[in-house]
């Protein structure tokens, strides 16, 4: 099985995330600000923003595999410039350092608001199946935040592809 970080381990999402991976016999790392109660794989505290030791910690850890999920991951608990640096900061941080310690993969948690979910004035899609390919539409700091974030995802795979597989998710 696989070694596995996973960014924003202590979170909703990501006590699912590692509750999951650690059922299926993966070796997983949680890495966030703090430490989740009931979790019974390796917590580690770190800001992921100071992206030197973020590379420095990955790097000690050694992953096979990265789940990013750390972000400020409510729509309008930030102000939207404070959504956008952070989001995409820890992104990029955790990217750099996936690069450094040579993980083989890496999965990023976007968001179905990307497409406009959510919005005020209603939504709905432009069609269906709701892929990929279906336009952005980011009403909020946070929606732009994780369009930012899938597009780092995608100049990653274009200039490192060969060295990281990398991909985007929007959890719903």
């Amino acid at each position: 099985m696989s070694r596995i970080v996973v960014t924003g381990g202590a979170g909703r999402l990501g006590r699912s995330v590692v509750r999951g991976l650690a059922e299926h016999g993966h070796e997983v790392v949680s890495i966030d600000r703090g430490r989740a109660a009931g979790l019974e794989v390796e917590q580690l505290e770190h800001d992921l923003s100071d992206a030197p030791a973020t590379a420095a910690l990955l790097s000690s850890i050694r992953p096979e595999r990265i789940v990013h999920l750390a972000a400020i991951a409510v729509p309008f608990s930030a102000p939207d410039a404070t959504m956008m640096a952070v989001n995409t900061g820890l992104a990029f941080s955790v990217l750099e350092a996936a690069l450094a310690c040579e993980a083989e993969s890496m999965l990023v948690a976007s968001s179905p608001t990307v497409i406009g979910y959510g919005a005020p004035g209603g939504w709905s899609p432009t069609s269906l199946p709701i892929d990929e390919r279906h336009p952005t539409a980011p009403w909020n700091g946070y929606a732009l935040s994780k369009v930012a974030l899938e597009q780092l995802v995608a100049m990653a795979a274009r200039a490192h592809g060969d060295r990281l597989r990398i991909g985007a998710f929007r959890p719903c």
